[in-house]
């Protein structure tokens, strides 16, 4: 029996009917609470669009059931509207008992309809509808059992729901699948779906959606990795700052900004822009102060200490290696033992220990104990074991094992150019100790690959070994490998000049640049070659006098109002080839 509610808690009756997500909900609502098939919920639903104040009517007059099947097949061709109540039907029963029997047969019945040829019949929205529900059951069993057949069925039925209503929500849908079965079976071409299904998630939106620009970031960092094309990274850096932009006042904040720290920590490496690591120390440091005492917040603690160390690498302080020491000592400390997150931060702290041995502030052992414990708690098809095995490797070369240490860069992986570059200077170990010609040739077939495969990707890779490789050249007195090693280390030292956007950091290189030409210069003399010496000589010369260009006081001193068009027009390419973080973070 109908009791006669205040109208206060009438409408809060009818709000939640007319905000349920479906009619099923709906009809939930009002076979729970009849009194709104009174008189007074008629009145009180004048306000609302026509078509809930018709249900209730026709609920009045037909029946609950028979009305709310009425407008749930509103716009289905009369031949499924049988198979559709019954598709909504063993959905509804599923929701309601937690039951494999319910949700298989549920599954079934919602693959079928989607694949009868009438529900192409059905209007957009009620075809978005039905393909969306079969998606997400879908993959909701797929995360449950497993099954390949599931995640095809979960994109099928995404793809579907997309192709009726490409709204933002079904595509962020569409994309999260795709990018899950890309997890599973890393084909390229759902990492490429994923990617376009999120572009144009953002493009239709009226707002920026933290979440999905976040993972449209993630997504081209991993195209980054697989096609190496610039402007891919550059997107997902501005991206990403977009999503922190936009999630500046969520909780996800800490991992918005997790994702910056690691998309600009891999375009320092791979362009070597100071600018861009310390951006990204920045950034981590905002996260970690953010995250507070979580398991999170000490993998963030990690990176900050491997960025630290990378930062030391180039300026050398020692209070920077003694920071960097301490984050990882404390991060090493309260991650998970024999986790991946411990071994990456393991492999951080054996890398630390290596270089305070440089400055001859530890030991040896303690860097081989670090790389041997986080060797032992990676995965081997992790991408990270190759670093881990590099590390163990220059540790037992540092130590004198130079058989042990061939045999850990070996496991690191010959393609890999740090890698190669490291074998090779254990080949010139050997050969400087034996003498044997099998390991001179290994030595420069190494160097002159690791040189070349790392110039267009990372250049202080390239750098650091083409040094290697022409230092022993230069021993040996071999003057057209000097000359060759050389010129490829000056072509690394212009392209990391090219890269920087702080005239400190153009300076250093151009020092570095300066050294490695008339070193250069010096072997091609000696090989004979005095027009290629003379050629790499002035070409370091033309670069200081065009970096002295950016000198505005004594440029204006001499050429007055063109240097100052020369200033903005330099500022103006400087700015397009290097995008603002602050201005997209404000």
């Amino acid at each position: 029996m109908c009791h006669n509610p205040p109208d206060a808690e009438l409408l809060a009756l009818i709000e939640a009917f007319v905000g349920a997500a479906s009619w099923s909900e709906s009809r939930a609502i009002v076979t729970r609470h009849p009194e709104l098939l009174s008189d007074r919920a008629d009145a009180l639903l004048g306000g609302y669009p026509p078509v809930y104040r018709e249900v209730l009517r026709d609920a009045r007059r037909a029946g609950i059931r028979q009305a709310f099947d009425a407008v749930s097949t509103q716009g289905v061709p009369e031949g499924l509207r049988a198979s559709w109540l019954a598709a909504i039907r063993a959905r509804e029963e599923a929701d309601a008992d937690n039951n494999a029997g319910k949700r298989d047969r549920s599954i079934l019945l919602l693959s079928r309809l989607v694949a009868d040829p009438l529900f192409s019949q059905a209007t957009p929205h009620m075809q978005a509808t039905m393909a969306y529900v079969l998606g997400l059951a879908a993959i909701n069993r797929f995360f449950e059992e497993h099954r390949d057949s599931d995640l095809e069925l979960a994109v099928a039925g995404f793809a579907a729901c997309v192709a009726a209503a490409p709204e933002p929500h079904h595509l962020t849908a569409l994309g999260n699948v795709h990018g899950i079965r890309y997890e599973h079976h890393e084909d390229t071409a759902d990492l490429l779906a994923a990617i376009d299904a999120g572009r144009r998630a953002v493009a239709l939106s009226d707002e920026d959606d933290p979440v999905v620009l976040h993972d449209l970031a993630v997504n081209l960092g991993i195209w980054y990795e697989l096609d190496g094309a610039t402007e891919i990274l550059n997107e997902a850096i501005t991206t990403s700052a977009r999503a922190i932009r936009a999630g500046s006042a969520t909780e996800f904040l800490p991992t918005l900004l997790s994702t910056l720290t690691n998309c600009l920590t891999i375009r320092y490496e791979h362009r070597g822009s100071l600018s861009d690591l310390e951006e990204a120390i920045d950034t981590a440091r905002r996260a970690i102060d953010l995250d507070g005492d979580t398991s999170e917040a000490a993998m963030l603690r990690a990176t900050l200490g491997d960025l630290l160390q990378l930062r030391f690498a180039r300026d050398r302080d020692p209070a920077t290696l003694a920071e960097a020491s301490a984050i990882l000592e404390g991060a090493a400390a309260e991650l998970p033992p024999g986790s991946l997150p411990a071994a990456i931060c393991l492999g951080h702290l054996g890398n630390v220990h290596l270089n305070r041995f440089e400055t001859g502030e530890d030991t040896l052992p303690a860097a081989e104990d670090a790389f041997r414990r986080a060797i032992g708690g990676c995965p081997p098809g992790s991408p990270h074991i190759t670093r881990l095995w590099n590390g163990l490797g220059l540790t037992l070369l540092a130590c004198g094992d130079v058989e042990a240490a061939i045999g850990a860069f070996r496991e690191a992986g010959e393609e890999d150019p740090l890698a190669r570059g490291n074998l090779a200077s254990a080949h010139r170990a050997r050969h400087d100790v034996q003498g044997r010609p099998e390991d001179l040739a290994a030595g420069i077939e190494g160097f002159e690959y690791a040189v070349t495969a790392a110039l267009g990707r990372q250049p202080e890779i390239a750098l650091d070994v083409g040094r290697r490789w022409a230092e022993w050249a230069t021993v040996r007195q071999a003057w057209t490998e000097a000359a060759k090693a050389y010129r490829l280390a000056v072509d690394a030292a212009r392209w990391l000049f090219r890269a920087q956007h702080e005239r400190g950091a153009w300076e250093m290189w151009l020092r570095t640049e300066a050294d490695l030409a008339a070193g250069a210069a010096y072997a091609f003399v000696r090989a004979g070659g005095p027009k290629e010496a003379a050629a790499v000589l002035e070409g370091g010369r033309a670069r200081v006098s065009a970096e002295a260009l950016h000198d505005p006081v004594r440029l204006r001193a001499r050429l007055g109002v063109l240097a100052d068009r020369y200033a903005r027009a330099s500022r103006h390419v400087r700015e397009l080839e290097s995008v603002s973080l602050s201005k997209l973070l404000e």
